[in-house]
């Protein structure tokens, strides 16, 4: 059967928060049991490759700076994901105004043959109408004529 103990629960309280901060301000990170140890394992020791701790810092100043130093990576790295998707971005445009001078040219080479055709049939038309109007000219000529030797004399 469990023995009921009498305990203060403020002043235990009291106690472990006292034994706590004398804890942490006695050690350094370079002790064997560190706080960090007990963090999610993404945040254990992960820091960016520029910095790295000072030898002598508490664990509260290392965690600290640890911890500003990741949220300034993070930070980082999301900038630098936006800059590789402004790249894609800007690929792509790229590639959007490239094919569209390429239909502009292919638009000018078939403007350009249009114009040629237009040339082209311009001449032929006008050309028929020339001969259409010599033959016009030939049949008056034969009819006058043929009118004229019919004519009794």
């Amino acid at each position: 059967m469990p023995q009921n103990h009498a305990v203060d629960l403020d002043q235990l309280d009291k106690d472990m928060q006292l034994e706590g901060i004398n804890r942490y301000a006695e050690t350094t990170w370079h002790d064997h049991v560190r706080p960090q140890d007990y963090a999610q394992p993404q945040y254990r020791d992960k820091l960016p490759d520029y910095v790295q701790h000072t030898p002598g810092v508490s664990q509260i100043g290392a965690l600290t700076a640890a911890a500003s130093a990741r949220m300034f990576e993070e930070a980082a790295s999301a900038i630098q994901a936006t800059a590789e998707e402004h790249n894609r971005v800007v690929e792509f445009a790229e590639r959007i105004i490239a094919d569209a001078q390429a239909a502009a040219k292919d638009l000018m080479l078939l403007a350009g043959e249009y114009r040629d055709k237009a040339k082209q049939s311009f001449e032929t038309l006008e050309s028929q109408a020339l001969l259409t109007a010599e033959v016009s000219k030939t049949c008056a000529e034969l009819r006058k004529k043929i009118a004229e030797e019919e004519k009794p004399a």
